[in-house]
C-alpha cells in the first residue's frame, strides 16, 4: 500500500496547524490569568527593586579588625546597614535605609544612598575612606 504524498503532506499540516493553535490557546490563557493576577492585586502594584552602583565605593571597618568592608551598591549598603551597623538606633542610619531603598525603587540616584551612608558611618565612626 503506497500513501500519496499530498495526503502526507496535508495531514502534516493539519497536525502542525492543531499544535499551533493549541499553543496560542495556552498563551492566552497565560496572558488572561496574569492578567487576572495583576486585577485581583489592585493597589498592590509590584515595583522591581534595583540595586545601583555607587560612583565611587565607601569602605567602612567591620566589627572585626582585620578586614574591612568595601560598598559599591546598595544592595551591599543595605546588608551593612541591617546587619553590620553598631548603633542600630541611629537617626543617621535610619535614613540612609530610606535613601537605599528610594534609590532601588528608581525614585532618587544613587549619589544619594551614598552620601546618605557615609554620614551615618561618619556618625557610627566606622568610616575608613569615602
Amino acid at each position: 500500500m503506497e500513501l500519496d504524498r499530498t495526503s502526507c503532506i496535508d495531514t502534516h499540516s493539519g497536525l502542525i496547524a492543531s499544535s499551533v493553535m493549541q499553543i496560542s490557546a495556552v498563551h492566552a490563557s497565560g496572558r488572561e490569568s496574569r492578567r487576572k493576577v495583576e486585577k485581583r492585586a489592585g493597589a498592590r502594584s509590584t515595583t522591581t527593586l534595583r540595586h545601583r552602583l555607587f560612583h565611587k565605593a565607601v569602605v567602612i571597618e567591620r566589627r572585626r579588625l582585620d578586614r574591612d568592608r568595601v560598598i559599591v551598591n546598595t544592595k551591599v549598603a543595605l546588608d551593612a546597614l541591617l546587619h553590620e551597623w553598631p548603633l542600630p538606633e541611629c537617626p543617621q542610619r535610619k535614613r540612609a535605609l530610606k535613601a537605599c531603598l528610594a534609590v532601588m525603587r528608581g525614585e532618587q540616584a544613587p549619589g544619594v544612598a551614598r552620601r546618605a551612608l557615609i554620614v551615618a558611618a561618619k556618625a557610627a565612626r566606622i568610616l575608613r575612606e569615602e
